[in-house]
């Protein structure tokens, strides 16, 4: 696209900004022990992540337990993510900023005591639901998740911990 517009110089600046944050992250996730989450695109009723999900929470220092990497989210049971026993769930409302995915969450009754680990809610709409480079913004948010004693915790406005 910098060539398109003139802006190539511009365009690598950007890239290499992104990269290096990228390689941050990395860095600080090294070496430290690999957290199991599900990351679910839809809750009421559950939908597993797909796509390229699974790999940011791998470079997030993450292992998606039910993910489908390169393939669309599909619906699972909640029973699925309970037998999974990950130490995260992560909700992602595809689409759905984080105020509304709370409040569609609050509605529903999701999540419920079901679930052992932690809980969070995150800003699908900003960060998840679309490839680009938000998606740097959001290997840093879920490396926050992940790992908070490494990687700076998430702003309250792109997630918040519902326990």
């Amino acid at each position: 696209m910098g060539r398109l517009t003139a802006r190539a110089a511009r365009a690598e600046q950007v890239v290499a900004g992104l990269e290096h944050r990228l390689a941050a992250v990395h860095d600080r996730v090294a070496g430290r022990r690999v957290r199991s989450a599900v990351l679910l695109e839809w809750a009421a009723p559950p939908f597993n992540c797909g796509h390229w999900i699974p790999e940011l929470i791998d470079r997030a220092g993450g292992r998606d337990l039910l993910g489908s990497p390169g393939r669309p989210a599909h619906a699972i049971r909640w029973q699925d993510v309970t037998e999974a026993r990950p130490e995260i769930v992560v909700i992602s409302a595809c689409g759905f900023s984080l105020e509304r995915s709370l409040a569609e969450l609050r509605a529903s009754g999701v999540p419920d005591d079901r679930l052992d680990g932690e809980v969070w809610v995150v800003d699908g709409n900003a960060f998840f639901s679309r490839p680009g480079p938000r998606l740097v913004d959001s290997v840093e948010i879920m490396a926050g998740i992940l790992h908070p004693d490494a990687v700076p915790s998430p702003r309250a406005s792109d997630a918040r911990r519902l326990r």
